[in-house]
């Protein structure tokens, strides 16, 4: 008899756990070696330039995520059997197959975070792309797939005899619709790309199905229809009308896409020395960094850091604002399909790999006074703030920009965009006025992209 898991337990953020579970799990020898797996995957993902490397490194990630999910499932399997009360091999009863399992769960989304990277770098960075293909809810896991070994047959066969790379989607937690995605501009060393014959769009949607033993690759169904047409919306850059019949635009703004992630980079790395650091993007902005091993071996009271908050949120003015939104990085991997990876942020691998693995984490505060301001500033006429604040709805509205008779919000999927990738202000409200002064008066719903934004990720 094996028991069941309670609704949303596997999917339970470090944040609410313990603080006893928190040092458990970063102490965990798995843990802490996958930290290093994690580090050297981030700095080969950085330097990737050929086809022929991403296809290498691709099938390697494929293997470590196997062996991951390997692992998970056997922890999975065993805690629940004990849970369950049956009979069991008495050497598990010594092992804390919770602690296990936790890890475990941790390890695979951390090796997908790559996988995540590898995909925006694969799909020319398009932020749009990724939040057609990411809408579906999905737990991967290759270990006991059914149909695993026919996925990867068309892997090498899409490589080996047709000269294209393929991304498995399994390897990612963004990409949920479809097996894996063909990239037709990307051959083969053999292939003469001048004569070589290859499918007019630049990615093509596939799911993998044995039929009567044979490994068949289909590029049809209602699904794969959706996701195409997606992807057509995207490249042409016309509007999406979903099945309620509302238009979704993907809407490119000529303005320069612009972060604050070197004074970021700067608080992270100040942290990962000493255990805890705190940086004011702008007024009424701040970030604080900790790195939790760093800060325990420090000896330092937790009160000395929280003082060193106090004191920044002080000179920054959000202890005088009408509210400000806090968000964490702790943990976050899986939370916004349409945010960039921390594995292609502009830092070094270790801070990449740390921030993933969460033996680096920062919280960023922001009042919601420089989201007012930088609308008004831009050019709206009238700024209506949305309350009461409630960040657990991905598509509720936060803050929303009015002018004539026309109005553009940000919601919460925006706003931890916004904030993770701590985009400038100015230029977010500006690429949002922008958009709303467009000749089209069609009522839409969608993403805001600005220009050139695949210059700022590794």
């Amino acid at each position: 008899m094996k028991a069941t898991y309670a609704p949303g337990e596997r999917n339970e953020r470090l944040g609410s756990r313990s603080n006893a579970d928190l040092r458990q799990v970063l102490t965990h020898e798995r843990h802490k070696q996958n930290l290093g797996v994690v580090r050297a995957l981030v700095a080969r993902l950085h330097k990737l330039r050929m086809p022929a490397d991403y296809y290498e490194f691709h099938r390697e990630l494929v293997a470590d995520i196997y062996s991951a999910d390997e692992w998970r499932t056997q922890c999975s399997e065993i805690e629940r059997v004990l849970r369950g009360g049956a009979e069991s091999d008495p050497s598990w009863q010594a092992v804390d197959w919770r602690l296990e399992r936790i890890v475990a769960d941790r390890i695979c989304r951390q090796l997908r975070s790559v996988g995540d990277g590898l995909a925006w770098k694969v799909l020319a960075y398009e932020r749009h792309l990724i939040v057609a293909l990411g809408h579906n809810r999905s737990d991967p896991n290759l270990f006991g797939k059914v149909g695993f070994g026919c996925e990867l047959r068309v892997l090498q066969d899409t490589w080996e005899r047709d000269g294209h790379f393929a991304i498995l989607h399994d390897v990612t937690n963004c990409l949920t619709v479809g097996d894996l995605t063909i990239c037709s501009e990307m051959h083969a060393p053999w292939v003469n790309a001048n004569s070589h014959a290859c499918n007019p769009e630049r990615w093509v949607i596939a799911e993998v199905k044995s039929i009567r033993g044979v490994c068949k690759t289909r590029f049809r169904g209602r699904q794969l229809k959706r996701a195409q047409v997606a992807i057509n919306a995207v490249v042409n850059n016309t509007p999406l009308v979903g099945d309620d019949g509302v238009p979704r635009s993907f809407f490119r703004s000529t303005k320069q896409y612009k972060t604050h992630l070197r004074q970021v980079a700067s608080t992270l790395e100040d942290a990962w020395r000493t255990g805890h650091a705190v940086g004011q993007l702008r007024s009424h902005w701040v970030v604080s960094a900790r790195a939790p091993v760093q800060a325990w071996d420090s000896g330092t009271p937790w009160s000395t850091y929280a003082a060193r908050d106090d004191k920044a949120l002080l000179k920054a003015g959000l202890n005088t604002v009408r509210d400000r939104f806090l968000l964490t990085s702790a943990d976050a991997l899986r939370l916004a399909p349409g945010r960039a990876p921390f594995s292609i942020y502009p830092f070094r691998p270790a801070i990449c790999a740390a921030l993933i693995c969460d033996y680096l984490a920062f919280v960023s505060m922001l009042g919601i006074n420089a989201l007012t301001d930088a609308l008004l500033t831009a050019g709206f006429t009238g700024v209506q703030e949305i309350r009461p604040i409630d960040l657990s709805q991905h598509d509720r509205a936060v803050v929303r920009g009015i002018i004539k008779t026309k109005a553009m919000s940000i919601n919460n999927g925006a706003l931890a965009q916004i904030v993770f990738e701590a985009v400038d202000l100015k230029r977010e409200a500006e690429a949002m006025l922008e958009y709303s002064l467009r000749p089209d008066t069609t009522p839409a719903i969608g993403v805001l992209t600005l220009k050139n934004e695949r210059a700022t990720w590794r």
